[in-house]
C-alpha cells in the first residue's frame, strides 16, 4: 500500500518538533509553506531549513527510507527486540 505525502501534516509536525523544544506552529507561520513549489522548500518558506523535512520530501515513493520507519510491521519488530533484550537480561542475571 502506498500513501500520499501530506504537506499539511508533515510541515506542521516538522515546524512544531524542530529545535531543542516543541514550538507552536500557528497557521500564519505555516501558510507560506503551503503555497508554492518546490515542495522541498516548504519548510524554508514557513520558518527555516529543517533537514528531516527535506528527507521526507526527497522520498515521494514508498522506498526503503519509508519502509524502515512506517511502523507497519512494528509489532513483529518490537517483539524481536524484546526477545533479544530478555535473552541479554537473562545472561546478565545468571552471572
Amino acid at each position: 500500500m502506498v500513501g500520499a505525502f501530506s504537506l499539511e501534516s508533515a510541515l506542521y509536525w516538522a515546524v512544531t518538533s524542530y529545535g531543542k523544544q516543541d514550538n507552536p506552529a500557528f497557521e500564519e507561520v505555516l501558510k507560506p509553506g503551503y503555497k508554492g513549489f518546490p515542495l522541498i522548500k516548504a519548510d524554508d518558506r514557513a520558518v527555516e531549513d529543517i533537514p528531516f523535512f527535506n528527507d521526507w520530501a526527497s522520498h515521494p515513493e514508498k522506498d526503503d527510507y519509508w519502509k524502515t520507519i512506517d511502523g507497519q510491521n512494528r509489532t513483529n519488530t518490537t517483539k524481536r527486540r524484546l526477545h533479544i533484550l530478555y535473552y541479554q537480561l537473562s545472561l546478565i542475571l545468571r552471572n
